[in-house]
């Protein structure tokens, strides 16, 4: 997948992430995260082996969710 400009230039800014990962239930965990792009690959930052980084080797489906700082013509915020 081709990482869009826009996505690129919000990681710039340095924004938290919410990435959501299963687990073994098929249950959605939901975790804060930094988050960076290198080469073309987005780059979290964890201290140590917790539950989103045993979910993504068990099963790399993931979802990273971020919020913009511009609003849209309906004045909500962009994500």
């Amino acid at each position: 997948m081709k990482i869009p400009q826009s996505v690129r230039e919000l990681i710039e800014q340095g924004p938290l992430a919410h990435l959501i990962t299963l687990n073994s239930k098929g249950s959605p965990q939901v975790t804060l995260i930094w988050v960076g792009i290198e080469n073309d690959e987005f780059v979290i930052g964890h201290l140590a082996e917790h539950q989103k980084i045993k979910n993504i080797r068990r099963d790399p489906r993931v979802a990273l969710s971020m919020l913009g700082d511009k609003t849209n013509a309906q004045g909500m915020r962009e994500y």
